[in-house]
């Protein structure tokens, strides 16, 4: 079998753990129609009544769902959605939930980032997602230091922390894939210091020059580092202040993620941390805007309330 195969078997019969009983509904758009075939073969291959619902390219990862889709979305047990964009905000996802259903959303639709991210021990990613979520929800203080530079402090006493293992097995639960990570929103307007993003950012890919984001209660105020930083700032200008928000503190927690160049995979690396920038509704904030700017650092040294949590990308047993 090969391992975009085994990564597709994964996901049916791992992360959904889909029985033989129950029925899969693949939605996928124009784009992404192979990769609903093979989901089709590997349920067909395990005697699973599946189907593949092709839909028109969605215009935002927040689009609402059809009536017709509705119907289609309430009869399934479980349901994959493979867009581009990815449907991460779609309420399609809120509707097949409370349905009753599971639903495993494919936030990077790339065959060679699914045969390698994908691919994980889901074990063991849950276990450390959601130790690391735990400790977050328990602490107060926050330091995060790196050898590229990276010096940020920040509070999280008022929020919990979240844990994204990429699995939905049990009634009403939904998941993200490449999955790994578990993240937090500071407390707001106390996070100050100075980010430096060596790893990558949406849109732009793997950084390959000094890009150093300064930061004063909350908000970042300075944005340096040539042509990158100036595609940053033309990037978040449109949305004002709220473009500046630190939304969202997270750290990556599957082995098998590499540096892609697509954040939205490369923030599940582990050993690495990020910040986002804009909206953070999603992680349990209060700042509305239509932008989510994820930007990876590696190697981060961690410690909550003065204990160490990870050192040098490597976490604390």
């Amino acid at each position: 079998m090969t391992r975009l195969g085994k990564a597709i078997n994964k996901i049916i019969f791992e992360c959904l753990k889909i029985r033989n009983s129950e029925s899969l509904l693949v939605i996928a758009d124009e784009a992404n129609s192979e990769v609903g075939n093979l989901f089709l073969k590997k349920a067909a291959d395990r005697k699973v009544e599946s189907y593949l619902l092709k839909i028109p390219t969605p215009k935002s990862a927040d689009s609402d769902p059809s009536p017709a889709l509705r119907r289609f979305i309430g009869n399934a047990n479980a349901i994959v959605l493979a867009t581009e964009p990815p449907l991460v905000h779609s309420k399609i996802i809120a509707h097949a939930c409370h349905n009753g259903g599971r639903v495993i959303c494919l936030n990077e639709t790339d065959m060679a980032v699914l045969e390698q991210a994908v691919n994980a021990d889901y074990r063991f990613v849950e276990r450390v997602s959601r130790r690391i979520a735990d400790i977050f929800s328990i602490g107060r203080n926050v330091a995060v230091q790196t050898r590229a530079g990276t010096n940020i402090t920040f509070k999280i006493s008022r929020h919990k922390g979240n844990a994204n293992h990429g699995c939905a097995r049990s009634a009403g639960e939904f998941g993200i894939l490449p999955a790994g990570e578990a993240y937090v929103t500071p407390d707001k307007g106390t996070m100050r210091g100075i980010v430096v993003v060596d790893g990558s950012v949406p849109e732009i890919g793997l950084v390959k020059s000094s890009l150093k984001l300064y930061v004063k209660n909350g908000f970042v105020t300075q944005i340096i580092g040539d042509e990158l930083a100036a595609a940053i700032r033309k990037r978040i200008k449109p949305f004002g202040k709220n473009g500046r928000n630190v939304a969202e503190f997270g750290v990556g927690t599957n082995p098998e993620v590499e540096l892609y160049g697509n954040s939205l995979a490369d923030e599940k690396k582990f050993g690495t941390a990020h910040i986002a920038l804009g909206n953070h509704l999603f992680e349990g904030g209060s700042t509305v805007t239509k932008l989510h700017l994820d930007m990876i650092f590696q190697k981060p040294t961690i410690t909550i309330d003065g204990r160490p949590l990870i050192v040098s990308g490597k976490l604390v047993e």
